[in-house]
């Protein structure tokens, strides 16, 4: 039974992604770069996560828990913690861009 379950999701995935068999890396610039584009993808989605984050901080901390001074200590704390970590990202996705052509284009 499991075994005709994967045998049916591998055609499935076959024939609904028909690059997938050929999207194994041949050599290391080819794993290199699929990693890189890994990367690539993935850091703007936890930029664009954690800028959420912040905003959604923002709007329970100090508009919904407004009145409260826990609330809005809270916000603070949020809004200080999402800026220097979104900032951090930033550089750091700044820097490896800079090395990754650098080394290998």
């Amino acid at each position: 039974m499991m075994q005709i379950r994967v045998q049916q999701i591998s055609l499935l995935l076959l024939t609904v992604f028909p690059g997938v068999v050929s999207a194994a890396p041949q050599n290391f610039q080819e794993v290199v770069g699929f990693i890189t584009g890994f990367i690539g993808i993935l850091v703007p989605v936890v930029i664009a996560l954690t800028f959420i984050y912040v905003l959604w901080g923002i709007v329970h901390s100090w508009i919904i828990k407004g009145g409260s001074q826990e609330g809005v200590d809270s916000g603070k704390m949020v809004v200080v913690t999402g800026i220097i970590g979104l900032t951090v990202m930033v550089g750091i996705w700044g820097i490896v861009s800079l090395v990754k052509s650098a080394i290998f284009y």
